[in-house]
């Protein structure tokens, strides 16, 4: 999820997604109800109209799309943004209907660094303001829709004035500039909001900090304009006196005339700086509450979202620095999690991320405790499930009670570099730690006295492997036999544990390899890393089975599930994949994860996963009993590399836009309207069939005087006569989908669409539906149907039977309303008696 808004009835949540979906959110009963698809690239800008019905989308493809949220589809395509856009607002004209599109303007801000307004009646740009010397980040319009504040690379705040009732208010230019304030911090306005009231302004920044505004009231403002004119006009009398006394009179004249000219409101006479937030990390984003503070001294409050995960509700007060109400801190990681472990009874997770651990419950998923520390690159837990030992960036190897929720003594320096690999000896006297400082030592578990007299769990030195490069990962083979490091050289090899001799050397990774693992029966090892390849291995003669081309980036873990030749593998990509070692073959793909994933680790029996994500969460994915089918997985591969690869080609590319920008059609085309497009033909094709075989049979009935057998209905089209069979499944289709299937139909379909539309409307069946699809074929195929003279006769026909049965839906909509107001009115009055 990229950016999210929420309705200003608060029901509906519109969420946009990295691959260009949008998606709405009841909050009512969290279903998702409507799916948009309009952009190629991530949805970056979400905004809603003061009404709810229109929402505005802006993308990483440089476009903006309006979407009608009660109808569930596309209005329109905006081009003429040369990058990414970062903000869009609508602005409703005090004439206009909720209804339509008249009067009703979008502003939207880009990467490009201009501000570009939309007129929605038109659908064309009527206003591209310039002037801000780089991108602009932020906009937003106050809620009676007079001022519009825009945030840009810099320190300054640029204020506009959009008030229609002002006079020689302009339809083709409703922005006018008022000038500049210019704010206390540096950098960027990341986001520019106003409270609901108008009475407020938040600006975020680049950094730590949120400044809020007060917008002073039109008597306060005046006021304050007529002391900086007065300022000014006494500035400019000084300045006129000193030209006279050195004789320059014409210096003198031109300074009286400047001052005589009657000046503007500028934007510093409605903004003044109230307050500043600030806070220990940098901040993502920022809301103001909707509800009403009850303290009199209070401003507002607001609630900042920052980057170490964690949420903070402000109480902005009156000539006093803010205060922290409430925090939403834990258990989260603040930084990426580097290394996740599974206790032996699969009961608790252990993750590591900058600054020390954390223990999960795996069964509710709660926080149990957090253990500070150093940079865990690497986690085990030591045999009984009591004790884990992690490996730091900084060399240390570190000893966590997990009961306790504390560190214990440990051998001091273990590695001169970062320990990147743990492997428990199967017979549960020790482990084996791998490190960047070009060594594999092994370590015996031991139990030193204490303090205070109690005997604690410890670890000492035994032996070390001196490796000529940096070593990566290590794995011992289950049955105690064979050590196997991979190595900075690209290279793997494998020696007996008990002699350190060395037995194999496995080439053939073009980069080094960042993890392996070995299978429970110890006859595979597989190996992945940079080059984004996993390469299975045979331990008894070191042969390559298959190298597979695994993930799109590096591929960072992977891990047998144990007693089988399955693998779970993770990579940069932010995909979980699943995969038979045995017939090389991928099973599954699981997306769910916003950043690379780091670390991996599967459960005793198999029946789950733990992943660790640089998005900062931990996910378990879990078997289920549901069966999957390796052939279905693959075609679902393919179909989505297919609704990649769908491009449309009728759209130019922004850097060959017209000044003015133009508009297009809102959704795209994608897998599924193609289907849906399918859809309407298959079910045409067989209306066609059927409406020739029951006419052919009509003939030949009355050729022989009724004395034919009546004819069997067609099963295919469920009982329903073959024009209500067509209509219906025209009406299965999704509102969103509709224009660009009938968009992609062939045009003898398109005709045959026509054809039908007088049958439908003449039997009343679906008139809203039927009425749309009238023009929406009429709106792609116009010219063409002006051409053929049959075409001609059937838009005759079906003019006047349009208008009549809209009228008719209009007039029984009018009816229920004005009976549902009375029924209203009628439960009002009982209650009040």
């Amino acid at each position: 999820v990229t950016c999210v808004a929420r309705s200003p009835n608060g029901d509906v949540v519109a969420c946009g997604a990295s691959d260009g979906s949008i998606r709405l959110w009841s909050l009512s009963d969290l279903d998702c109800d409507v799916t948009f698809r309009g952009h190629k690239r991530d949805v970056t800008a979400l905004r809603f109209s003061q009404d709810g019905s229109l929402l505005v989308s802006g993308g990483r493809d440089a476009d903006v799309v309006v979407w009608d949220v009660v109808a569930e589809s596309g209005l329109t395509r905006l081009r003429g943004h040369r990058d990414q856009i970062t903000d869009v607002v609508i602005i409703d004209g005090k004439m206009h209907k909720s209804a339509e599109l008249f009067g009703r303007k979008v502003v939207s801000t880009s990467k490009d660094g201009y501000v570009k307004v939309w007129d929605l009646g038109t659908r064309a740009c009527t206003q591209t303001c310039t002037g801000f010397e780089g991108e602009t980040w932020s906009l937003d319009v106050n809620p009676t829709q007079t001022r519009c504040v825009i945030g840009t690379w810099d320190d300054k705040l640029h204020v506009y004035d959009c008030d229609e009732s002002r006079d020689g208010y302009d339809q083709e230019s409703p922005l006018v500039r008022m000038g500049t304030v210019t704010r206390a911090a540096k950098g960027r306005a990341m986001t520019v909001r106003f409270h609901q009231t108008g009475n407020y302004l938040g600006v975020q920044g680049a950094g730590r900090g949120l400044e809020i505004y007060r917008v002073r009231g039109d008597k306060e403002a005046m006021k304050k304009q007529k002391r900086r004119l007065k300022r000014k006009r006494e500035k400019m009398e000084a300045k006129a006196r000193e030209a006279e006394e050195l004789g320059d009179l014409d210096a003198a004249k031109e300074a009286r005339e400047e001052h005589d000219e009657e000046g503007a409101r500028s934007a510093g006479d409605e903004l003044e700086l109230a307050s500043t937030v600030t806070t220990k990390t940098k901040m993502r984003g920022f809301a103001f509450a909707t509800e009403a503070p009850k303290r009199t001294d209070v401003m507002c409050k607001v609630a900042v979202l920052l980057d170490d995960n964690s949420v903070q509700e402000w109480e902005i007060i009156e000539e006093e620095e803010p205060e922290k109400l409430h925090a939403i801190e834990n258990p989260g990681h603040r930084s990426d999690v580097r290394a996740v472990a599974l206790s032996p009874d699969d009961e608790t997770v252990l993750s590591c991320s900058s600054n020390g651990c954390k223990l999960w419950n795996v069964a509710d998923g709660a926080c149990l405790r957090t253990v500070k520390g150093g940079y865990g690159l690497c986690a085990s837990f030591a045999p009984g499930g009591r004790h884990a030992i992690i490996g730091t960036k900084q060399g240390a190897i570190e000893l966590v009670d997990v009961n306790a929720g504390t560190q214990l003594t440990v051998p001091d320096e273990a590695h001169e570099g970062a320990v990147w690999a743990f492997a428990m000896l199967p017979d549960d006297s020790g482990f084996v730690s791998a490190s960047a400082d070009k060594t594999v030592r092994f370590w015996e578990w031991t139990l030193e006295k204490g303090e205070n007299g109690l005997r604690t769990l410890s670890f000492n030195h035994m032996r070390t492997l001196q490796m000529a490069e940096d070593v990566l990962s290590c794995q011992i083979s289950p049955d105690g036999k064979l050590l196997s490091v991979s190595l900075l050289d690209n290279t793997l090899k494998v020696f007996f544990v008990d002699s350190l001799k060395f037995n194999l050397s496995l080439y053939g990774h073009r980069l080094p390899a960042l993890c392996h693992d070995i299978s429970s029966d110890s006859q595979l090892l597989a190996s992945a890393g940079a080059d984004k390849n996993i390469r299975i291995w045979g331990l008894d003669f070191g042969d390559c089975h298959r190298s597979i081309f695994a993930h799109q980036d590096s591929v960072m873990a992977l891990k047998f599930v144990p007693k089988t030749h399955y693998l779970f593998s993770v990579g940069k990509d932010k995909l979980v994949k699943y995969w038979d070692a045995d017939k090389f073959d991928p099973l599954l793909t699981l997306e769910a994860h916003h950043g690379p994933v780091w670390c991996l680790a599967v459960s005793t029996r198999g029946n789950f996963v733990i992943t660790g994500s640089g998005d900062r969460s931990i996910r378990m994915w879990e078997r289920t009993d549901e069966p999957f089918f390796v052939d279905e997985e693959q075609e679902k591969r393919l179909e989505s590399m297919l609704d990649e690869g769908i491009d449309d080609e009728r759209v130019r590319p922004n850097t060959d836009l017209p000044a003015e920008g133009e508009a297009g059609m809102a959704g795209r085309k994608t897998l599924e309207t193609l289907t849906a497009a399918d859809a309407i033909v298959e079910a045409l094709e067989l209306a066609e069939h059927e409406t020739k075989r029951l006419a052919e049979h009509a003939a030949d009935s009355a050729k022989s005087g009724g004395k034919l057998a009546p004819i069997q209905p067609n099963p295919l089209l469920l009982g329903q006569s073959p024009e209500t069979y067509a209509l219906n499944a025209i009406a299965k289709i999704r509102p969103s989908e509709l224009e660009q299937a009938i968009l992609c139909i062939p045009f003898d379909f398109a005709h045959e669409i026509l054809n039908h539309l007088t049958t439908w409307l003449n039997a009343g069946q679906k008139v809203e539906l039927t009425c749309k699809i009238a023009a929406l074929v009429m709106r792609l195929h116009a010219n063409s149907f002006g051409r053929t003279p049959e075409t001609r006769r059937t838009l005759v026909k079906l003019r006047p039977l349009l208008r009549a049965r809209a009228k008719e839906a209009r007039d029984l909509m009018g009816f229920n309303l004005a009976g549902l107001n009375v029924l209203d009115a009628f439960i009002r009055d009982n209650e009040e008696v």
